[in-house]
């Protein structure tokens, strides 16, 4: 867990997943929506004429500039950018035959028109991520980049999602039914419960991240070891360094909590499962597929799993596998 990879629609909505991620991961990857011609100060500028949407994504995210500056937030792996993956997740929705049903979601030209992907992808952040042609070649696209670079992501769990508003999912929704033929691929590594900050703005969360250093070095080390080599004596390792982080996490918050930060924002926690999954790297398009099966009506989502693994071809990370981390808030106290 020194780097995890996360979705921009958690990054953007800033509920448990993303709180879970910046907190507890060494470092953070994901997907910036950036001008095609390029990050220069000229390109910016420009994009942020061409789109107000743009400008405005960039004010959402201005709060969680200390971050970014700090290294703790980035879109890169070595010299890796996950948005190639992104686009080539878009042109396998919309050439290969397993995933026809949701072809229709296809949006190919999208990523390869500078003004109209900015725009777009910008718009659909700010929403919540509605538009599962921009969503879905993200969200695999991610999931590529990870496997690829051999670190996790982290995913919302249904507990997580009760809101709604992580990509634009409502409770019922055929983003929830992915998420419930996604939970049946694959195999089960660990989980453990632990308190995280549920809202707190960023220096808070690097002065966290300081005052928790031993404890949290401790166990993202045993959830690298759990999720790279499980066994008994790595859930072991997991379970004990979670009641060290746990019993840290509370002399340092007790007493500090539901009161405002330095930044004038609500220092709040919750306490949520973190569980381990090995699954196909093509989970995020199997589970869409099964998911658009049921909601068509026919039948549930898990029992057209199987048949969708069976028929994903076999990609560039045919040999991989994909590591998610997923949070799920529970009905339980933090302190």
């Amino acid at each position: 867990m020194n780097t995890v990879a996360l979705s921009p629609y958690h990054l953007t909505t800033r509920e448990a997943p993303a709180m879970a991620a910046l907190l507890l991961a060494g470092r953070v990857c994901t997907v910036l929506p950036v001008p095609l011609r390029g990050e220069s100060i000229e390109s910016v500028r420009e994009a942020l004429n061409h789109s107000p949407r743009y400008r405005r994504l960039l004010a959402n995210w201005l709060a969680l500039a200390p971050l970014f500056e700090a290294g703790i937030i980035t879109t890169l792996a070595g010299a890796d950018d996950p948005i190639a993956q992104v686009r080539a997740s878009a042109d396998r929705i919309g050439s290969e035959e397993p995933w026809d049903p949701i072809r229709v979601f296809a949006r190919r030209e999208l990523f390869g028109d500078a003004d109209q992907y900015l725009d777009a992808f910008s718009a659909d952040l700010l929403k919540g991520g509605p538009d599962p042609g921009i969503a879905l070649p993200v969200c695999a696209g991610l999931d590529a980049f990870a496997v690829d670079h051999g670190f996790p992501v982290v995913r919302a769990g249904h507990a997580a999602m009760v809101t709604g508003r992580q990509a634009g999912q409502q409770p019922g929704s055929v983003g929830s039914l992915a998420q419930q033929a996604e939970a049946r691929l694959g195999e089960q590594l660990f989980s453990v419960g632990i308190p995280i900050l549920k809202q707190a703005g960023a220096r808070a969360i690097a002065a966290a991240r300081t005052a928790l250093r031993p404890q949290l070095s401790e166990l993202r080390d045993a959830v690298e070891l759990g999720s790279t080599s499980p066994s008994a004596a790595a859930a072991t390792a997991i379970r004990r360094a979670g009641t060290a982080y746990a019993a840290a996490f509370k002399r340092t918050f007790d007493g500090r909590l539901n009161r405002d930060d330095e930044g004038g924002r609500r220092l709040l926690a919750a306490f949520v499962s973190l569980t381990a999954r090995r699954l196909s790297p093509d989970a995020a398009l199997i589970s869409s597929v099964a998911a658009f099966h049921r909601a068509s009506g026919a039948g549930p989502a898990a029992t057209a799993v199987p048949a969708v693994a069976a028929r994903a071809p076999s990609g560039r990370n045919a040999g991989g596998s994909l590591i998610t981390l997923t949070v799920s808030v529970l009905d339980v106290e933090p302190l």
